[in-house]
């Protein structure tokens, strides 16, 4: 049996910041960005490194939902230098920054 292997390709690479008080990306996929270099139906990973601490109560974090049952969402809560692997296929978006949350931010690479 022939094995098949693909290259692995970093496709795109972005610095991201989110603060109090903005929304932050919606939820979208990464297969439809306008940022991705490939076709939607590329298999692939996407990933998330956290470049400051995100604490799921205050918001702003990652929330990446279930690619059998999209209904069924995570919020993730990381330390600075954690990082995060999801199918480039799953929905996902920044997570609602809490009420009353006025200080910090959160920054990651994504790609």
């Amino acid at each position: 049996i022939r094995e098949a292997r693909m290259a692995a390709l970093l496709v795109a690479d972005v610095y991201y910041s989110v603060v109090p008080g903005r929304e932050g990306l919606h939820f979208h996929t990464d297969s439809g960005s306008s940022f991705c270099l490939l076709a939607p139906e590329t298999p692939g990973v996407s990933f998330w490194l956290a470049l400051d601490d995100v604490d799921a109560c205050r918001g702003g974090g990652l929330e990446v939902c279930s690619l059998q049952a999209p209904e069924n969402c995570t919020v993730y809560q990381l330390r600075r230098g954690d990082a995060i692997l999801f199918s480039r296929h799953a929905v996902h978006r920044t997570a609602r920054w809490r009420r009353g949350v006025d200080s910090g931010g959160r920054r990651a690479l994504v790609g």
